[in-house]
């Protein structure tokens, strides 16, 4: 392996945070409320790289093993997908990215009133119900 793998990697690393960081920004400071969907293995490092702990609110997940704990560092509620229509986040942030097109399928009511999703991988993306193939 070279040098400019890594280099590149960290590059679109780095245009990726700017792009994700300048868009959650945008949709904050408009008064929406952010979740996040899927306590992944990979959750707490994607919160942690792209600076999240302070607007994710809460984390839903489907496995009843995560479900009413915390995430580790930020302390941020894993709660029951359940409970996502009483709370109400504006937009879920989908952590358990391997699994986005299940979630999407899973969750339409979620979209029909007005819910938007969030990739972050493999890049930032805005889904509702407009993008569901009907």
């Amino acid at each position: 392996l070279s040098i400019e793998i890594f280099n590149d990697m960290q590059s679109k690393l780095t245009s990726l945070k700017k792009e994700i960081k300048k868009q959650i920004k945008n949709i904050t400071n408009t008064g929406k409320s952010i979740g996040g969907y899927g306590a992944s293995r990979s959750s707490t490092t994607l919160l942690s790289y792209f600076e999240l702990f302070s607007v994710i609110k809460y984390i839903f997940d489907d496995n009843d093993v995560k479900q009413f704990k915390y995430t580790p560092g930020a302390g941020i509620p894993i709660l029951p997908v359940e409970s996502i229509s009483e709370k109400a986040p504006d937009y879920l942030i989908i952590f358990a990215w391997m699994h986005t097109d299940a979630i999407i399928k899973k969750n339409i009511k979620f979209l029909k009133g007005g819910g938007k999703f969030i990739e972050i991988h493999p890049e930032f993306k805005i889904i509702d119900i407009n993008h569901i193939k009907k």
